[in-house]
Order: C-alpha cells, then sequence, then structure tokens
C-alpha cells in the first residue's frame, strides 16, 4: 500500500470508529518502516548490480591480461633462446678465429726461426 492511501485510510477507520487509536498508530508505523525497508531494499539491490557488472568488467579485463601475458612470455622465451643461440654462435666463431690467429702465430713463429 502506499503511504498516502494508508493514511486517508486510517482518517476513516478513525472517524467512523472502525478501529483503536493505538492500533492505527502503530499500523501507521509498521507501514512507514516497511515502506523505508522496500526503499533500503532498493538501494542495496542497485548497489550489488552496480558492483556485480564491475566485477564482471574486471574478470573480462582480467582474461585478457592473462592471453597477453601468455604472448608476451611465449615472445620473451623465443628471444631469450634467440640470444643464447647467437651467444653460442659468436663463442664459437670467437674459438674458430682464436685458434686461426694462434695456427697464424705459429706459422709466423716458424718462420722467424
Amino acid at each position: 500500500m502506499c503511504f498516502g492511501f494508508v493514511l486517508m485510510w486510517l482518517s476513516v477507520q478513525l472517524m467512523y470508529g472502525g478501529c483503536d487509536v493505538t492500533i492505527c498508530v502503530a499500523y501507521l508505523t509498521l507501514e512507514q518502516q516497511l515502506e523505508s525497508l522496500g526503499q533500503h531494499w532498493g538501494t542495496i539491490c542497485r548497489a550489488v548490480e552496480r558492483r556485480g557488472t564491475a566485477l564482471e568488467k574486471t574478470v573480462a579485463l582480467w582474461a585478457s591480461f592473462n592471453e597477453l601475458y601468455a604472448r608476451f612470455c611465449d615472445w620473451l622465451s623465443r628471444a631469450e633462446a634467440s640470444v643464447w643461440e647467437m651467444e653460442a654462435v659468436g663463442r664459437s666463431t670467437e674459438m674458430t678465429t682464436i685458434t686461426e690467429q694462434v695456427q697464424q702465430l705459429k706459422v709466423v713463429s716458424h718462420c722467424d726461426n
């Protein structure tokens, strides 16, 4: 019942002696409390709905982040493997160069004797 209707109903009841004043006041108080409770409940429901929407957006962002993170980790692993491969080739090339230089030094030192 809406509050205005209840007030009108109570006025009629009091005029025609249909209810005791104490009962009517108690009923009116209860009606106000119920109306207030309904408003609070509506506020809570709207807040929960907003929170749910925010959580859904957060979950979507988290899924997107996880996907990007996995792709980044794959790229990083490939890049790291490439760097290790380049270093291994570089070390091998250095060893070949060093060996060649040692051979050249041996030839030069034999020539000097």
